[in-house]
């Protein structure tokens, strides 16, 4: 392989892991602690459609 495609291939990974591993983290929290309140609205929708 290049030098130059690894350097590139490692900075599209660094970057991946620096920016995507805070998004899935905060994603995870924001699904779990959403989860409850989604429910109940989902509930309610189907309530007043039906």
């Amino acid at each position: 392989m290049d030098i130059e495609l690894q350097i590139v291939l490692i900075s599209i990974i660094a970057m991946i892991g620096i920016v995507g591993m805070p998004l899935y983290a905060f994603w995870m929290l924001w699904k779990k602690s959403g989860d409850a309140k989604h429910a109940q609205e989902k509930q309610q929708h189907r309530h007043q459609h039906s």
